[in-house]
């Protein structure tokens, strides 16, 4: 009989649809896995995945086969499974420990869930945010399974407070609601030696300045700021806001060192 190869780089996996593909081989899944990139895991995950959409959609059925030195890897394991929770969970943006310790603090980690509204009492007060169960549907076109919602699966987590926090950029309310506020080409906050921004008597630290980063340099630029802020406000040193051009971490001004007060 006669076998047609189709050769390509990701091309299936890019939503091209061919019916009598019942075979895909994945070369060297390991170059994916080890570049030097946060990300690389996870793209790993979603390209195998993508590329088992594209073997047997017909009728016909299909296989595929992975190559790769390290087949115990959650990335490999997880796609293979078609283990969307597992991948989560092994992709947590922070160490095992972390996890554990917050889940023995009473955090609740809910995944494949959405909010779908802040709830509220008559007084203005939240009372409670409303969410909704999601399940991975039917591959798409480029293969990848969606998240669509469960019917009748709403549930209410009681609550007093809700903090958005996703992502590690700069908050597009704060810095388009901050005339003059400098932002780096990567959209941080633009900050200078002190951690002042561009507005006088403006500080920042963090990740909304550095991008993602430790809680550990956080806590650093934290400290850093309070001591300049104690000397702004009370010395008048660093009045003078960074200038146009200036790097984040190259003083603006020259000005002689005056120390913290010893009650800072």
């Amino acid at each position: 009989g006669e076998v047609d190869i189709l050769l390509g780089t990701q091309m299936i996996a890019k939503g091209l649809d061919f019916p009598n593909v019942t075979l895909v081989g994945v070369i060297d899944a390991d170059i994916g896995i080890n570049l030097p990139d946060f990300r690389a895991s996870e793209r790993t995950f979603q390209l195998l995945s993508q590329v088992a959409g594209r073997a047997g959609r017909g009728p016909k059925g299909g296989e595929v086969f992975i190559q790769t030195r390290t087949p115990g890897h959650h990335a490999v394991v997880c796609a293979i499974e078609h283990d969307y929770l597992r991948f989560v969970s092994e992709e947590l943006p922070a160490r095992v420990e972390e996890v554990h310790h917050a889940e023995q603090e009473g955090i609740r980690f809910e995944y494949l869930a959405a909010p779908v509204e802040v709830v509220g009492g008559d007084d203005g007060w939240v009372t409670g945010l409303r969410c909704i169960r999601m399940e991975l549907g039917e591959p798409d076109d480029s293969g990848r399974r969606r998240p669509v919602a469960v019917p009748g699966s709403e549930f209410v987590v009681p609550c007093d407070v809700v903090i958005v926090a996703i992502g590690t950029r700069s908050n597009p309310l704060l810095t388009s609601t901050a005339p003059g506020l400098r932002l780096t080409r990567a959209g941080y906050i633009e900050v200078d030696e002190n951690g002042m921004t561009s507005l006088p008597g403006v500080f920042a630290g963090g990740d909304i300045v550095r991008g993602s980063a430790t809680v550990i340099l956080a806590m650093g630029d934290g400290k850093r700021a309070a001591r300049a802020i104690d000397n702004y406000l009370v010395a008048g040193v660093g009045a003078v806001p960074i200038a146009a051009g200036t790097r984040a971490g190259t003083p603006a001004i020259e000005a002689a060192a005056v120390p913290a007060r010893a009650d800072a």
